[in-house]
């Protein structure tokens, strides 16, 4: 599996986070996860942060996994300032459907699961 994660306007005064889960068919594996193509070892959770969104594009890859599930989260720190998040999901080589989100002042919480 594969997402590209972007965001469009994300400031400093913003709230915004994301954190992966996986598991393989064994549930054994210990590191799952390569971000922006480095390792990230004995890790099967990991959390990419705003500074990371903020500098830039963001690629996850895994190992061979049975289940990815990715929780974002944050606000807009600013009044009637928004920002937008876009998750590009490549499951066995095909792409997915693509989540765009504009996100405002109002708390933002959802869950997207991948098999």
């Amino acid at each position: 599996m594969k997402f590209t994660l972007t965001t469009t306007g994300l400031q400093a005064a913003d709230d915004f986070s994301l954190t992966v889960t996986g598991s393989d068919i064994q549930a054994t594996a210990t590191t799952l996860f390569k971000v922006n193509g480095i390792l990230q070892n004995n890790q099967k959770v990991i959390t990419i942060s705003k500074a990371q969104l903020m500098a830039g594009q963001v690629v996850i890859e895994t190992l061979p996994l049975y289940t990815v599930s990715i929780s974002a989260g944050g606000f807009s720190g600013t009044a009637g300032h928004s920002f937008t998040f876009k998750l590009e999901p490549v499951i066995n080589g095909a792409a997915q459907t693509v989540v765009n989100k504009t996100i405002t002042t109002t708390a933002y919480a959802d869950t997207f699961t991948f098999n």
